[in-house]
């Protein structure tokens, strides 16, 4: 009878651990928001460009943290300057942290369109998808433009999840309803996702692409780039209670 009430004694404290750690702590956490300097950290510097990390931008001691990847192709520096400028912005009053992985690529940039575009994925690839896959991250963002009409799209600013992946497309779609207008869109022969976002979400990231029409104004440029960050920074993001030890 003893060993029965010691074992139910033990099953309680148990679930009492447990209630306090993924319920109630996570209140104190979101409550509580420290910002600090942020830093920054070259991960690369070879031939072809230099892959860089800045952060913790945000409230830095969430245990939710995202980030974004600006610079992958160099052509669509606008929207990456953009979402970079937000970050910095709203830096003191977010709720979530957030890191800035940044590509810049000097290799092929002036004298071929498609060799610039190449490097700055390969560059990703190599650098910016092993530290992100090391890391506590909860969400990705992967930020671009496009012409329009000009790059066969039929869409010009859309959220992209180039896999079924559920939790992944669960985000992407509370992401949606809260910015209005922006939609969901497959666009043409893609290259940056083989690179970025699909291998990230095959290591357990949850990984989205946003776009942007590289010739809006810099007010809408700036404008839509703050739409995009307040709206992670309102998401319902998930974390293993594991990482609260």
């Amino acid at each position: 009878m003893n060993k029965i009430r010691l074992l139910i004694t033990g099953i309680m404290l148990l679930l009492l651990v447990y209630i306090s750690v993924s319920v109630i702590s996570p209140l104190f956490y979101t409550h509580k928001n420290v910002t600090i300097n942020p830093y920054s950290e070259t991960l690369a510097s070879t031939e072809y460009g230099t892959v860089t990390k800045m952060g913790p931008y945000g409230n830095a001691t969430s245990p939710v943290k995202v980030a974004f990847i600006v610079g992958v192709h160099p052509w669509e520096i606008y929207s990456h300057e953009a979402a970079v400028e937000s970050i910095k912005k709203y830096d003191k009053s977010l709720k979530y942290c957030y890191y800035i992985y940044q590509v810049n690529v000097t290799g092929g940039v002036d004298t071929d369109y498609e060799t610039g575009r190449m490097n700055g994925q390969i560059l990703a690839r190599d650098y910016i998808v092993p530290d992100i896959g090391k890391n506590n991250f909860q969400l990705v963002l992967d930020i671009h433009s496009n012409k329009g009409g000009l790059d066969y799209y039929d869409v010009n600013w859309f959220l992209n999840v180039p896999t079924d992946d559920k939790e992944t497309k669960r985000i992407a779609q509370e992401l949606q309803t809260k910015i209005p207008g922006i939609v969901f869109y497959d666009p043409p022969d893609p290259s940056s996702p083989y690179y970025v976002t699909i291998p990230l979400i095959k290591a357990g990231k949850p990984a989205i692409i946003y776009e942007a029409y590289a010739f809006d104004s810099l007010e809408t440029r700036r404008n839509l780039a703050d739409k995009l960050l307040l709206a992670v920074d309102s998401l319902n993001l998930k974390y293993p209670v594991a990482q609260l030890a």
